[in-house]
């Protein structure tokens, strides 16, 4: 029972360690630096949050008609985090045009991760399924 109430634990830190580790990684493709894992940490935990919250906030006033709109919101309130948080060498804000462009590598790569897993698990359970029959 106890491993139970751990496994959503233990699923949202690997998450946000996944998530840093994008941060990071885009933020090196596209501004040329790697910012400290920490401030990665840091930037995927409040964006999540602050992200989740817009969501639930647009979904509640508008109902089914704000998925679009909040997926725009989150992308502009995740470029917001990344340049409040994740800093320049010498300390300076990297810009909202660099934090954007940020944003979009590292949904690119949540798309292409998600896409692979997709294909790596669908074909798992496909082979599952067709071995009961």
């Amino acid at each position: 029972m106890g491993t139970l109430l751990l496994l959503p634990l233990l699923f949202i830190v690997i998450a946000i360690l996944i998530g840093a580790w994008i941060i990071q990684l885009a933020t090196r493709m596209v501004a040329g630096f790697g910012p400290s894992f920490g401030t990665c940490i840091l930037a995927a935990v409040a964006s999540t949050i602050a992200v989740a919250v817009l969501h639930w906030m647009l979904h509640a006033v508008l109902g089914p008609l704000g998925g679009l709109l909040s997926l725009v919101a989150g992308f502009l309130v995740n470029a917001f985090v990344i340049n409040a948080l994740v800093k320049m060498p010498g300390g300076a804000e990297m810009g909202f045009g660099k934090a954007a462009l940020v944003s979009v590598v590292e949904y690119v790569i949540y798309i292409v991760l998600c896409i692979i897993l997709m294909i790596v698990f669908g074909a798992a359970i496909l082979g599952g399924i067709s071995a009961m029959h």
